[in-house]
């Protein structure tokens, strides 16, 4: 493999670990968006259906979140970015993949 094909290659693994990322954070923008609605209909007080079924997308969304995070972490480690290990965390399935702090290379180990 010559060194250019070595450089779209890891160009390739940068963009999925990128599109990982992006997935993590939209999951977890609709996560909050989801619990200010049940937040507010609560609030209102008049809407349990509604509540309800907010309650089962939040779980829904909390384990998409920590699946995404987790898929982050392994394709970061994979490509040799230096990894925190925050297993210690209380809340795992709504942390930063650990990857985060370092993306754009800066925590990569050469």
């Amino acid at each position: 493999m010559s060194v250019t094909d070595k450089n779209i290659e890891s160009d390739i693994d940068e963009t999925a670990l990128n599109e990982l990322l992006e997935r993590w954070s939209l999951y977890v923008n609709a996560l909050n968006l989801c619990q200010q609605a049940q937040e507010t209909l609560e609030t209102i007080g008049d809407n349990k259906d509604i509540v309800n079924t907010l309650v089962e997308i939040r779980a829904l969304l909390l384990e998409k979140v920590h699946v995404a995070g987790r898929l982050c972490d392994v394709e970061a480690e994979r490509l040799g970015y230096e990894m925190d290990n925050d297993d210690d965390d209380e809340n795992l399935s709504t942390r930063m993949p650990t990857i985060f702090p370092y993306a754009n290379n800066a925590g990569r180990v050469n």
